[in-house]
């Protein structure tokens, strides 16, 4: 259950970081476009054709590049805005992606504390002698151990693990 919540909100996250990039590269090229744009109206305005330009179109110019050093400015801003919002969701993603390989290990391990859990009962059931390839004693009680730690602690349970495998 952990685990497809985990699957869910990394698709979440994936979809919103690429939205995040798509948007991203649009306003890079928009701000490009209007960089390339300003200094062509620049170059139309210079001083050896205001002498034969009308007033007018120099002023639509002038007026044309102040609104576009504006936009500039806000899709600047904006940019800033979504980088941070880019770097947020890689966070949580990386997060989400750890925590997903975290249910993982503790998911193996919940599964071979149950297998030798199933094993030590059977092993109990059985009016055979014991074999000396079953657990000992001590073994099974570490292991049973860790079967109380799982639910409750499973970082404990998953260093015990690692301490008993050593």
């Amino acid at each position: 259950m952990v685990a497809e919540f985990l699957k869910k909100m990394d698709a979440h996250y994936e979809k919103e970081v690429n939205s995040y990039r798509d948007e991203l590269s649009h306003i890079e090229t928009e701000l490009v476009e209007n960089e390339k744009f300003i200094h062509l109206l620049e170059s139309e305005t210079e001083k050896v054709f205001r002498d034969f330009t009308p007033r007018e179109i120099e002023n639509k110019d002038r007026k044309k590049i102040k609104e576009l050093q504006a936009k500039q400015d806000e899709l600047k801003e904006k940019k800033e805005a979504l980088e941070k919002q880019l770097s947020e969701s890689e966070a949580l993603q990386r997060e989400i992606r750890e925590a997903k390989q975290e249910v993982r290990e503790l998911e193996m391990a919940a599964e071979d504390s149950r297998w030798y859990e199933e094993n030590l009962y059977n092993a109990g059931d059985e009016d055979e002698e014991p074999q000396p390839d079953r657990l000992s004693d001590e073994m099974a009680s570490k292991l049973e151990t860790i079967l109380t730690f799982l639910l409750a602690d499973p970082m404990r349970a998953k260093r015990e693990l690692e301490k008993l495998l050593k």
